[in-house]
């Protein structure tokens, strides 16, 4: 047990210090840095002032998005103006495919890369709040409630094909993915059985897709008079892993709107307010500074590195410390932002588990005046 005496016992080379930002960073965590598929077409005078012009023209586009991805939505006009000092500042390296050129004319697409650490500061500067913490991929279920039933995996089942018209990049914070509709999917799971939020199926299916949650979207189409399409009632509801409150949805059908581009609509704000309500949740709160003490359990010592490297993916530490290294557990005490309950969500998302472990009593402490000790312990 790690108590507020306990000795800080730091072992020759087994001092680990994690900053956010650090350099040891997981390709995971450091691809919210990356930009793609950034579409330049610029026409000049000449074909080498045309790419120039290209070229900064992408890096300035890029930035924004990369910017964007990160705060809410209601915060984006308070977005500072992207300026070439600023791009300088934000990109570490750009990268270019599908080039075409004629004499005066340059089209690309390009992929840009920032510096982790200007990105944060720049936002910080700029008192917005933001985030970076990456959902676990989610699979995503589109039931169609229509006429009284309800559709999945059957056809016409146009609120799946909305979904599948959903960029993949949508909603950079929290990945999803829709399913095929083959055989398989259909013998996992029914849009019943979805719609109950049948655990055990929904993680069969989830699993299968390499998705660690469900996410259970049910549209409910109201007509209006004459058969036109008045709006559509979306449900969420997140199963699996991560806690989050249920969304719902009501948007209005536009004079004339057919009920593809409804739904279309429909499917894409769903997206944005996942995202959103990720986002929220998962704000850095560099005004609170906790500690908190964790004991790892060991078999060997891959054990501790593995916990080792997926702490350094998690954006709300601030700082980790090896207070002792044995051959049965690990003892650290561990900086972060935020509330508890962001940092648990935000370790779940790094495939490391949390378990309360209750304070015991000493000779010299009481129970209720021992730190809160959790243990920490990698998923296989």
């Amino acid at each position: 047990m790690i108590h507020a005496q306990f000795r800080r016992t730091v072992l020759a080379g087994a001092l680990l210090l994690v900053t956010v930002g650090a350099a040891g960073q997981g390709a995971a965590a450091q691809d919210i840095f990356t930009v793609r598929g950034v579409a330049v077409d610029v026409t000049a005078q000449n074909a080498a002032a045309a790419r120039e012009r290209a070229l900064a023209q992408g890096q300035v586009e890029a930035s924004r998005r990369m910017l964007q991805r990160l705060i809410r939505r209601q915060d984006r006009g308070n977005l500072p103006l992207i300026d070439d000092n600023m791009v300088n500042r934000l990109v570490s390296d750009f990268s270019i495919a599908n080039e075409r050129r004629s004499n005066v004319r340059y089209l690309a697409e390009m992929t840009v890369r920032f510096d982790s650490r200007a990105v944060r500061q720049t936002l910080r500067d700029a008192s917005l709040p933001f985030a970076e913490t990456v959902s676990k991929p989610v699979l995503v279920l589109p039931i169609f409630r229509s006429n009284g039933g309800l559709v999945l995996w059957d056809e016409p089942n146009p609120w799946r094909r909305a979904w599948d018209q959903v960029p993949s990049d949508r909603v950079p914070l929290v990945p999803m993915e829709v399913p095929l509709g083959d055989l398989s999917d259909i013998a996992d799971i029914s849009a019943e059985q979805a719609a109950a939020g049948d655990v055990e199926r929904l993680d069969a299916i989830a699993s299968r897709y390499g998705a660690d949650d469900s996410l259970v979207v049910v549209a409910t189409l109201d007509e209006g008079f004459g058969g036109s399409f008045a709006r559509v009632d979306v449900a969420v509801t997140r199963v699996g892993s991560t806690a989050q409150a249920p969304i719902l949805l009501d948007l209005a059908a536009v004079a004339g709107q057919d009920l593809d581009s409804l739904l279309r609509q429909a499917a894409l704000a769903t997206a944005d307010a996942v995202g959103e309500a990720w986002t929220q949740a998962n704000l850095l709160r560099f005004d609170q500074e906790r500690v908190a003490f964790f004991e790892i359990p060991l078999s060997a010592l891959g054990d501790w590195l593995k916990v080792r490297e997926r702490l350094g993916r998690v954006a709300l530490i601030s700082d980790v410390q090896l207070l002792e290294l044995r051959r049965d557990k690990a003892e650290i005490e561990l900086r972060y932002f935020g509330e508890v309950g962001q940092l648990e969500d935000a370790l779940v998302q790094r495939d490391l588990i949390v378990e309360d472990e209750p304070p015991e009593s000493s000779g010299l402490l009481r129970a209720e005046d021992t730190p809160r000790i959790l243990r920490l312990a990698a998923r296989r």
